[in-house]
């Protein structure tokens, strides 16, 4: 195959294999792209720590599965969006493979000298970053329940307890009369996260209307039940329960109405972005991230440190010392750390190495416990 490769070395590739397009047979689609990626990971190996290579590999291996083999150095910008933006992929992970084909478009040209256009979807990367999610305000969030129909209130209530107890839509749509509790101060619901552990979600600093908004649902549920606790929270007009989909086209219809630009135009859920907005007001409340992590159904605090907040200046230290006596157990990894510190995830390394850190590990992870953190915030913290 290499032969075959060095035979139109020196014509122009971009040409000569546009010209043969996907009439090539899938044997020979596997082989060119098997020998330039070859070149590409011998390239890596000399210059990059293996888990990259291994990362970038797979990142490959991502983009070029699918219904269709493609030729990977006869693709334009316009093909390799629509490839990118069809992968069924979760923000973060596309933006990372995005990357990824741009640096291997980049390597064919500079180093193997074959006449390929910059390729640049800068765009992608943007719009799909998870650290760019829209926050939305009060002011906001007010607005758009103004623009709600008054005989859609399951969509008035789904969108206020997305906002107030940060609630994944799977969850608010699942959610049963008994799991809402309002005979308890504060208003609480008790449900199952997604891996089945019970969790409760206290109502924090609720306005008045909010208030009395849930007691009349719970209440208004309870007559059209005839008190069976077991039934659906919300349900349509007609009485059937909501839908993920019917739920997240009409929220994403009331967000359009208001023209709140950065909420409606995301690629991702819009109606996730009040779980976003939730941690937000809880942090702005003075609410310690390990209880935020905690009503929020996380099962490890890096996930609510990495996709949910930016800055740590709420995380008291005098809290996670009571908290480290009721729960030992509490583990970083090293990006958490990372995050709790203020420093790159390569400085939170260099950090535990010089500290000689002791972890434990599991599924290929290094775990931190809580009494490291605590010594190295006192130490390094801003």
């Amino acid at each position: 195959m290499e032969q075959e490769l060095d035979k139109h070395w020196s014509l122009d590739w971009k040409d000569y294999l546009m010209s043969l397009g996907q009439s090539l047979p899938l044997w020979k689609i596997e082989g060119i792209n098997t020998v330039l990626i070859a070149h590409w990971m011998a390239h890596l190996i000399q210059r990059s720590p293996p888990n990259t290579v291994e990362a970038r590999l797979n990142d490959l291996a991502t983009f070029i599965r699918g219904e269709y083999p493609i030729l990977l150095p006869s693709q334009n910008e316009s093909n390799l969006e629509k490839r990118l933006l069809g992968l069924d992929l979760a923000p973060r992970s596309r933006e990372r493979v995005t990357s990824t084909i741009r640096a291997f478009f980049h390597f064919l040209r500079s180093h193997m000298e074959i006449s390929l256009p910059e390729i640049g979807l800068w765009h992608i990367g943007w719009v799909n970053a998870i650290s760019e999610q829209p926050i939305l305000l009060p002011n906001d969030f007010d607005e758009i329940l103004n623009n709600i129909e008054p005989e859609v209130i399951h969509v008035r209530a789904a969108a206020s307890i997305g906002y107030y107890f940060g609630l994944r839509i799977s969850e608010v749509c699942n959610l049963c009369i008994g799991h809402l509790w309002i005979g308890s101060s504060p208003i609480t619901f008790v449900l199952k996260s997604k891996g089945g552990k019970s969790r409760s979600v206290e109502g924090i600093d609720l306005p008045t209307e909010v208030l009395q908004f849930m007691e009349r649902l719970r209440a208004a549920r309870l007559h059209q039940t005839q008190g069976d606790l077991s039934k659906p929270l919300l349900a349509t007009p007609g009485g059937q329960p909501i839908t993920r989909q019917l739920l997240s086209r009409q929220w994403r219809d009331a967000v359009r109405r208001t023209e709140i630009d950065e909420i409606s135009k995301q690629t991702y859920s819009v109606f996730h972005s009040l779980r976003h907005a939730c941690v937000n007001r809880w942090l702005a409340l003075g609410i310690p991230l390990v209880e935020i992590a905690r009503m929020l159904g996380h099962s490890s605090i890096d996930t609510s440190i990495r996709s949910y907040t930016h800055s740590f200046h709420f995380l008291q230290k005098g809290y996670l010392e009571e908290f480290s006596i009721r729960q030992k157990e509490l583990r970083f990894t090293s990006t958490g750390v990372a995050k709790l510190l203020g420093v790159t995830p390569r400085r939170a390394r260099q950090i535990l190495s010089e500290n000689q850190a002791t972890f434990t590990k599991e599924g290929g992870k290094r775990y931190y416990r809580i009494g490291l953190v605590l010594d190295l915030l006192s130490s390094y913290s801003l």
